[in-house]
């Protein structure tokens, strides 16, 4: 999920996308964020978090759906403080740039502790924070 700021961006987001859907699968979903999620975050700015699900049923629509959802994702970040809340982590396509980038400041601090309860890396899935 990305994180949104203002909900002025959010309804016009779900205005304008709304009318370019690829698919009457897609679904869009955008959780107001709660003093207890912000806690997940480096930076607590964000009030909106987006989620892009994008489904389809004929595989003869992949690239078209694919490219649909990659560039709607890529033209929210304009919205957006950058962050990815990592609950509903998508691909991650970004790679580790975006685990970087979500936990901000708090990432090199993260890392550190990482290497002295994990130094092998073991616990290496998902959103993973390397060892130092």
């Amino acid at each position: 999920m990305l994180a949104l700021v203002g909900l002025a961006t959010v309804i016009i987001l779900l205005v304008v996308i709304t009318s370019r859907l690829m698919s009457p699968l897609v679904a869009l979903i955008v959780v107001p964020v709660t003093a207890a999620v912000l806690a997940g975050f480096g930076v607590r700015t964000a009030q909106f978090m987006l989620s892009i699900d994008s489904t389809w049923r004929q595989p003869r629509n992949d690239t078209r759906n694919i490219r649909w959802t990659r560039d709607f994702w890529n033209a929210q970040h304009r919205f957006s403080n950058g962050k990815s809340y990592f609950n509903f982590p998508g691909l991650l396509e970004e790679g580790h740039e975006a685990v970087e980038r979500s936990y901000g400041q708090n990432y090199d601090r993260l890392a550190r502790i990482k290497t002295a309860y994990d130094p092998q890396n073991a616990l290496h899935l998902n959103q993973n924070i390397r060892p130092a």
